[in-house]
């Protein structure tokens, strides 16, 4: 949508991995974004998933926003006496 291509939900089967199979999915995802008329790609990642996060970086993504899922809070642990 206006000149931006989005990437969500990308993922590689654990005994597939560290063999490049991401990087080249997300190389042909943002030829076809370009071929579409995309001038940039963004994408949503858990900080938590170390091993994606470098994956982007290595790519040139950066940082522009994150955010925080809502959780049920955790019930109070009993106090002992």
């Amino acid at each position: 949508a206006q000149g931006w291509g989005g990437l969500f939900e990308v993922a590689v089967t654990p005994e597939r991995r560290r063999r490049g199979l991401a990087r080249a999915l997300v190389g042909r995802c943002a030829d076809e974004a370009a071929r579409r008329g995309a001038r940039s790609l963004y994408l949503q990642v858990g900080a938590e998933n170390t091993p994606a996060v470098a994956l982007y970086k290595s790519l040139g993504f950066t940082v522009h926003h994150t955010y925080v899922y809502l959780r049920t809070p955790e019930p109070a642990s009993p106090r002992t006496a």
